[in-house]
Parts: C-alpha cells; structure tokens; sequence
C-alpha cells in the first residue's frame, strides 16, 4: 500500500519519532475510511509537533486526538461525544478549520489530512443529525474520594502591604521532658 504525503507532513514525519499511540482502527472503518485514509490517519495520530511542522499540519494533528472512539463494537452517542465534544463543543470541527485558516495563510500544497477530515467531519454531521446532543453524553467530572479540600481565601477589597521591623531574637531554655514536646 503506498499512501501520498504533502511536503508538509512529510516534514512532520522527518521531525517526529515514531512511538505514539494507537487509533481505534475499527472507529474509523464504521465512519467508512478507506484502507489507504486509515493507514494515513494511523501514521499521524498522537504523533507530536515540534516547531518546523507547518500549522495547517499541526492543528490536523490535534483534531485527530478527538477522533471518536467504539464502545462494544459501535460508536454510541456516550462514546461519540464523550471523545469529539469533551468541553460541549465538536472540537474535531474547531481543529479542522483551524488548519483550513492555517493553510490559506501558508499556501502550496494541502495536507492530504485536510481531505480526511473533511470526511470524518461529514460523517461527524450526519451522526449529529441522528443523535442529536444531550448533556448526559459528556462524562461528568469524578468526585474526589479524599475528604480534604482546598480553601479559597476571599479578600474584601485591595490587600494592603505592611511591613513591620523584625522581632528581637529571643533566647529560649529547653530542659529534659519539654524536648520530647518539640
């Protein structure tokens, strides 16, 4: 199988190392990739951008991170939305037109990303259609188990600084059983 870069995210790929995490393969054939499109997602998800990654490159990259993910075998709504909107918004469909913005402004040729995500965002839109958002589908944050909690301390208008000559020294006498007190 060959798959077809842009210079561009041949640049990537020169920058980066290899290990990185792996794609729910199976996520992308339900949304209906191609062989050759899930080889091109598999080579760029997780895969980090240092500086020299063109930023139409680098934002395609971060949308794949939202990509979503199966649960027993299908997309459900929970896992849906739980992956591609984690703060309430398609955060795939922020990313993508991030680096269609990036990509007007660099010019030449376009990362061959940019058409993926073009077909995951239709697919994104449709399954939107189908099931459409609820606010039970976002995970809700977990409780904290440890009784203690942080205390914010509130102020009641400017702080005042005050500084005040440091006390005299004070010589203290420590005796037999009040050094086990210490």
């Amino acid at each position: 199988m060959r798959i077809w870069v842009s210079g561009k995210e041949k640049t990537c790929l020169a920058l980066t190392r290899e290990d990185k995490p792996s794609v729910d393969r199976q996520a992308l054939e339900i949304i209906g990739l191609t062989p050759e499109e899930i080889a091109l997602v598999e080579l760029f998800f997780g895969r980090p951008t240092p500086a020299g990654v063109a930023d139409s490159v680098r934002y395609a990259i971060w949308a794949l991170a939202y990509l979503p993910k199966t649960s027993c075998g299908q997309i459900t709504p929970k896992s849906y939305y739980a992956a591609a909107w984690p703060h309430g918004t398609n955060k795939i469909a922020h990313w993508f037109h991030a680096a269609q913005r990036a990509q007007d402004r660099e010019g030449g040729d376009e990362p061959r990303l940019l058409a993926v995500l073009r077909k995951i965002l239709a697919w994104c839109t449709e399954y939107e259609k189908e099931h459409p958002f609820r606010e039970e589908y976002l995970a809700k944050p977990a409780k904290r188990k440890s009784g203690k909690r942080a205390r914010r301390t509130r102020h009641s208008g400017p702080v005042e600084v005050v500084t005040e000559p440091a006390p005299e020294p004070v010589e203290v006498q420590v005796v037999n059983q009040q050094l086990a007190l210490l």
